[in-house]
């Protein structure tokens, strides 16, 4: 439970959360709760200084007049392969008409007040939309575009209402694009009522279950599936950051996955981005499985060790599927490079809360946890690589152009924490972590932990945690309970020669 600024209410975090690792790491490293105050002065924090949005005196100029169809086609064109790779549900062949109206009706709207109806006003609401997620995506390297991304938003805000009246596809896409515009902005909407009413209107239109194949063709069917698909990725990773249960219970579920890449696929960097980025759904869907089993009973079932394993090694071989030349990496791959290894830390993450809480104790109890696995301490190691390759990729690479959302701060943090909490056992010795796990060999042998290059990974995860800091108005408390930590953690096993 932490209670707010603002009030008297309390949230509360689900074991799954970070911020429940995070009070289970402070409490083994601090002492003292007062030193965690709000710092006095605010902490230092990264600046970031294609055709169409790279002159940044026009971007700006559009402020006070209309943007040209250069920018709009350049920001649709980056979000139809960034995000829409991602989470698919607009049909890019509706794009062009979308536009139209958009560049026929701009100047009536933003000078006269006229507001469209009915058709019209769910096509200018998507490329509103379109284009404010796209220059929420690109500030990242075009700081300018900030405040296009906000002019946009306002633009399609008036809207809101008249878009989501109705029980329809359209009005289902267009919370969708709220939702996604949520990410990157959470302090502009309210993302869990945003995911109930989408999850309840999905579920109200079918698209959970498969049509009869003669009732909408092949083209409307793939949009539902990806559609559907998409709802359930951001609505099940959200809430699982935060410890949430689920609003669509996997046993009404019926509707096929999306293709993924099989034998004679097309392997340009585009495809695979697409079929990778469908094969991350089947992911989620197993993770789903896991948070069921461990974060959610109320019966406190606890699972062995094999139990664990197993379920790694099933996830282990979903990663191996989609193994491709490092060449291609982009969108998609970076997605299912991060779905897999934060996965691996969530899986874990209930033996690591374990363990930390036994070595509190002066003597380990008989039925105390004696050893653990160290595999989710490297997949913590990649997250902090890959999030670092995105950071320093230059902003016209497929690397450069994945989303940096809320989800991906929280997941820089808990790859940061799981990595002190693995520290931490390590200093105290008592728990001993296990060597790499080989499918089919049932040896279980504990090894040393390797720190070789715990302090290099640390300073990546700190300058990621400052980005997010200075990104996300209220995250600046991760980056100094994270700094602290590794203040305290890393000279000490420097000290004991563990690093």
């Amino acid at each position: 439970m932490l209670s707010t600024t603002t009030d008297s209410s309390y949230h509360f975090f689900g074991s799954s959360s970070v911020f429940v690792l995070s009070v289970s790491v402070a409490a083994r490293v601090f002492d003292d709760p007062a030193q965690f105050q709000r710092p006095e002065s605010p902490l230092f924090t990264l600046s970031y200084s294609d055709e169409g949005i790279n002159d940044s005196t026009a971007v700006a100029n559009t402020r006070i007049s209309i943007p040209s169809r250069d920018m709009l086609l350049a920001l649709i064109t980056h979000y139809m392969s960034t995000l829409n790779t991602l989470y698919p549900f607009i049909d890019e062949s509706g794009i062009q008409a979308d536009l139209d109206v958009y560049m026929e009706n701009q100047v009536s709207e933003t000078s006269y007040g006229t507001k469209l109806s009915g058709k019209q006003a769910y096509q200018y609401f998507r490329i509103t939309m379109i284009c404010a997620i796209a220059c929420a995506n690109k500030s990242r390297h075009k700081s300018y575009l900030v405040a296009s991304d906000d002019d946009f938003y306002v633009k399609g805000l008036k809207y809101v209402e008249a878009v989501t009246s109705q029980a329809s596809g359209e009005s289902l896409q267009a919370l969708m694009l709220l939702i996604v515009y949520c990410l990157f902005h959470p302090r502009k909407g309210d993302i869990w009522k945003l995911l109930d009413y989408a999850c309840r209107l999905s579920v109200e239109l079918g698209y959970h279950t498969e049509l009869p194949s003669d009732q909408d063709s092949n083209k409307e069917m793939a949009i539902r599936r990806s559609t559907f698909w998409g709802l359930y990725t951001i609505e099940r990773i959200v809430g699982q950051i935060f410890g949430r249960p689920s609003d669509l219970p996997e046993q009404i579920i019926t509707t096929e996955y999306p293709g993924i890449l099989a034998a004679g696929s097309p392997t340009d960097q585009m495809s695979v981005q697409v079929f990778s980025a469908a094969h991350h759904y089947r992911l989620v869907y197993l993770r789903s499985e896991i948070y069921r089993e461990i974060y959610l009973p109320t019966d406190r079932h606890v699972h062995d060790l094999e139990w664990f394993i197993d379920h790694y090694f099933s996830l282990s071989q979903w990663y191996e599927e989609i193994q491709i030349n490092e060449s291609l990496a982009g969108v998609g791959t970076s997605t299912c490079n991060v779905a897999f290894h934060s996965t691996i830390v969530f899986l874990f993450q209930p033996l690591i809360l374990k363990a930390l809480s036994q070595i509190r104790e002066t003597e380990l109890e008989s039925k105390a946890l004696r050893i653990t696995p160290s595999e989710n301490y490297h997949s913590a190691c990649q997250l902090i690589r890959t999030y670092e390759k995105v950071m320093r990729a230059p902003d016209d690479t497929a690397l450069g152009v994945y989303p940096m959302t809320i989800m991906s701060a929280h997941y820089i943090y808990l790859a940061g924490l799981t990595i002190m909490a693995h520290a931490q056992l390590s200093l105290d010795g008592r728990i001993k972590s296990l060597g790499p796990l080989v499918r089919g060999s049932s040896e279980r042998a504990p090894q040393p932990m390797d720190y070789s290059n715990i302090f290099e990974i640390s300073g990546s995860c700190l300058v990621l945690l400052n980005w997010c800091a200075g990104t996300w108005r209220g995250m600046d408390g991760m980056l100094d309970m994270y700094r602290r930590l590794s203040e305290r953690v890393l000279p000490m096993l420097a000290r004991q020669g563990l690093a």
